[in-house]
């Protein structure tokens, strides 16, 4: 951060590429019979920020074509005793362009919004028979295309190292993490 920001200010839009969530559950036939469960297929890294509060998937952030849009090595855990001075926003991108004025505006939009942020292309899911693969033609494409975008909890200097709230699961986590990481006590009215 090369100046001072005030509290609620836009740092940075996480760029990386989004996973869809894969349908919940199993599926079903045209009876309703339950069938085969669906398994998502993951390919991901460690700069992963799960888009929870919308359901929609994660953002990989490792994956980013635009090199000044990888924030996540820059934003880091807190340690033990500091608090989170960023907060991760989801929003929906569709929402945006959904406002835009003009068709114009509606088409850069986009194209802004492909530039950040791009669906995944690769293997989706499968359901024991076939593999899915999100494209531009599907209902869901679209739908659920969302977005962070990386803002100040508080005034921030010029140079401050940046801090965010993993909020890791930390059952989960391997030992490696366990090294470092360190639960951040207080989530309410910071």
């Amino acid at each position: 951060m090369q100046r001072d920001v005030k509290k609620g200010e836009l740092l940075t839009l996480y760029g990386g590429i989004q996973f869809p969530q894969p349908p919940l559950g199993v599926a079903t036939n045209d009876m309703g019979d339950q069938e085969k469960a669906i398994t998502p297929i993951v390919d991901c890294s460690d700069y992963i920020l799960n888009l929870g509060g919308l359901g929609k998937g994660y953002l990989d952030g490792f994956g980013s074509e635009i090199q000044n849009r990888k924030c996540g090595q820059i934003i880091n855990h807190p340690p033990e005793g500091i608090r989170p001075n960023v907060d991760a926003i989801e929003f929906m991108w569709t929402s945006i362009w959904a406002d835009a004025s003009s068709d114009e505006d509606k088409d850069l939009l986009q194209k802004v919004a492909h530039g950040i942020n791009t669906i995944y292309q690769g293997p989706w899911y499968h359901d024991g028979d076939i593999v899915h693969t999100p494209a531009p033609g599907d209902s869901d494409y679209n739908l659920y295309y969302a977005g962070i975008a990386m803002v100040a909890k508080q005034d921030l200097k010029a140079h401050s190292e940046l801090f965010l709230d993993y909020e890791l699961n930390e059952r989960l986590l391997d030992s490696h993490t366990r090294e470092w990481y360190t639960p951040v006590p207080f989530r309410l009215n910071e």
